[in-house]
């Protein structure tokens, strides 16, 4: 193995690590000059190892050190820990979330793919937990909060979470609707497994909610309520006694083998939150609706502004917020107020991670609701006929409306406006501006490939787009059979005005 002439600090492995892990890659050396003697090289056991980093009078201007051992090292190569890092959101303290404690604060870490297993190892071994048994890049442990060191433009849905080999029967919720719903997994011999209990209650239930810190449980289904699992059965039979606060607590009956029946037992707790908007027209527009404690309400206006719906757009991949603002008469909702005086930064992963009121804590009512309209927003509209429809195709998109150029469109593609439109079957195309005149401003579509199965327009394309070369002299009119048809809802979002910039606490200062 070639030695580096420089001096230099390694950082080893313990040798009664188990013969698997000594075959392990470990981390790199770090150079420093603050020493005169090299320590002696490795075991060759330990080969190969990972490539040094090289001294700052060898490396590139733009090379960068390991980000992990930048929050562990300081100048002259000497190592401070004030504080040894943290595995968070998991069950025990040998898997969760990696967290650091830096600059005086704890900070989740993000890092290339290339990093993990590195980092997995480093941890694993400062904790005492062990050897790196899994490392991802994944928010299975819940989102952090807070700052993100390591890989530039990291958000809270690429912290890197660590499970260490001395972490065992470590519970999980999976194909649910968050972390906090799903199936109950657990993992145990280096592998995640199933259980399977016909007595499965809100007891056994609330146990896993309570461990996983998703607050209590709301439903225990014993059934494939969250479709079938093919990983191996390893608990058959599940009772919990008392205040247990840990799965592993309870009487199980462990059963190790694979089983035919593909069965489980799932669990939705009070933790369990989901974001929509509802009555806008899709998914991308609408009143601001949390799922909490098993029931949808509302978000109240007091302090909100774009920032707030930012995070609400970007959270439900629907791009970035256009407009905002309170529902007024406009279908407002009813039932809880869950959120109020939501005060986001705008650098949130989920609404719930902004500063606001306790939940259910406000002083408003259902006519303050908070309404959003993303840039993802989409909807069509005939214009210029003699009812709604027929005229010229319209398709609004990242807040204003375009038209369609008729050099490529199909039958099949006006059969799906018609449709979409509930307008019945299609009459006729009107290919030009005869009948309808011509639109302005955007061309939305320039040809698409629509079928039989879809249900909008846009699920026959890619997005719209603007910048071809088809003119408005061949935008595109459509005329369905059917002319009485029920008035549109009303746009909520050109009624009143809209809200820009944060305002006072008062909810009536914000419309």
């Amino acid at each position: 193995m070639p030695t580096n002439p420089k001096p230099h600090l390694s950082i080893h492995l313990p040798a009664r690590l188990p013969p698997s892990l000594l075959l392990r890659s470990h981390l790199p050396q770090l150079d420093s000059p603050s020493r005169s003697k090299p320590p002696p090289a490795p075991p060759t056991m330990l080969a190969p190892r990972l490539p040094q980093l090289e001294s700052p009078a060898r490396a590139p201007a733009r090379s960068t050190p390991h980000p992990f051992l930048k929050m562990l090292c300081r100048s002259g190569g000497e190592i401070r820990r004030p504080r040894k890092p943290r595995l968070e959101g998991g069950s025990g303290r040998c898997g969760g979330r990696l967290e650091l404690f830096t600059n005086g604060a704890w900070s989740t870490f993000c890092g290339d793919v290339s990093w993990l297993i590195p980092t997995g190892d480093r941890v694993c071994e400062e904790l005492g937990c062990g050897y790196r048994i899994e490392v991802s890049l994944s928010t299975h442990f819940g989102n952090g909060s807070g700052p993100v060191v390591g890989q530039r433009g990291c958000g809270h849905k690429r912290d890197v979470e660590i499970i260490c080999s001395d972490e065992s029967w470590t519970p999980r919720l999976t194909n649910g609707g968050s972390r906090c719903d799903g199936t109950v997994e657990i993992y145990h011999n280096r592998r995640w497994g199933r259980v399977q209990d016909i007595q499965w209650d809100l007891h056994d239930a609330n146990v896993v909610c309570n461990e996983l810190d998703c607050g209590e449980a709301l439903s225990a289904f014993n059934s494939s309520q969250y479709g079938e699992s093919h990983l191996p059965l390893f608990v058959s039979g599940v009772h919990c006694n008392g205040n247990v606060s840990q799965l592993r607590k309870c009487n199980l009956t462990t059963f190790h083998s694979f089983a035919n029946d593909s069965g489980g037992v799932g669990v939705l707790c009070s933790g369990h939150k989901k974001l929509r908007l509802a009555d806008g027209g899709s998914p991308c527009a609408g009143r601001v609706e949390v799922y909490y404690a098993g029931v949808w309400g509302s978000v109240c206006d007091d302090s909100w502004d774009l920032a707030d719906a930012d995070v609400v757009c970007r959270q439900l991949g629907c791009g970035n917020a256009l407009k905002t603002k309170r529902s007024g008469d406009c279908r407002q909702g009813s039932g809880a107020i869950w959120l109020d005086e939501v005060t986001c930064t705008g650098d949130e992963s989920f609404l719930w991670n902004c500063p606001s009121a306790p939940w259910g804590e406000h002083d408003c009512a259902h006519k303050e609701d908070v309404m959003v309209m993303c840039s993802e927003h989409k909807d069509i509209r005939l214009v210029n006929g003699g009812h709604d429809c027929e005229g010229r195709v319209e398709v609004f998109y990242n807040g204003s409306w375009g038209t369609v150029c008729s050099e490529h469109v199909t039958p099949m593609d006006a059969v799906l406006i018609c449709k979409q439109l509930q307008c019945g079957p299609l009459h006729r195309i009107r290919y030009g501006i005869q009948q309808f005149g011509s639109g302005s401003g955007s061309i939305w579509f320039n040809g698409m490939a629509c079928a039989s199965h879809e249900s909008t327009l846009w699920e026959c394309a890619a997005n719209p787009r603007d910048g071809h070369d088809c003119g408005h002299s061949r935008d595109t009119g459509v005329i369905c059979s059917d002319t009485n048809v029920p008035e549109r809802p009303k746009d909520c979002f050109t009624e009143s005005r809209t809200v820009h910039a944060r305002s006072p606490a008062t909810s009536s200062s914000s419309v």
